[in-house]
């Protein structure tokens, strides 16, 4: 499959790439936390062949979210078509059930900054349920 180059903002730092299957019922915190950072960023959600309002709820966002649909490859392949389209210097991975804490990405790009020998940079999880903690 051909991925098209997304459109993003020439200010964006970050493409964030967010793949989707039938998330209609969480995908709007995961967008609303990527898009409360306080760095330019873009978000490209994958749909991946949903049967619910998934794409439709991310199209709701305006321009600063991008929709790609494609039948279903599975997660990986959502976040490889949606890293393809990437235009951005940086790249951030989401969950469409994952939700960040404000500041992170802005943490992130501040240590990449500081340290341009390093590549790759994750953070701890916490599932917010029951017996809650680090993951």
């Amino acid at each position: 499959m051909n991925t098209p180059a997304v459109s993003t903002s020439s200010s964006a730092l970050v493409d964030v790439i967010l793949p989707a299957y039938n998330g209609s019922q969480v995908i709007r915190k995961a967008l609303d936390s990527a898009l409360d950072q306080q760095v330019p960023l873009h978000v490209i959600v994958v749909d991946d062949g949903s049967n619910d309002d998934t794409a439709a709820i991310a199209r709701s966002y305006g321009s600063s979210v991008t929709v790609i649909t494609q039948a279903n490859r599975g997660v990986s392949g959502a976040r490889n078509t949606g890293i393809a389209a990437s235009r951005a210097p940086y790249v951030a991975l989401l969950d469409q059930d994952d939700i960040w804490k404000p500041g992170k990405i802005l943490r992130q790009l501040e240590l990449l900054e500081a340290h341009p020998d390093v590549g790759l940079v994750f953070t701890d999880a916490r599932n917010p349920g029951p017996g809650s903690g680090p993951v």
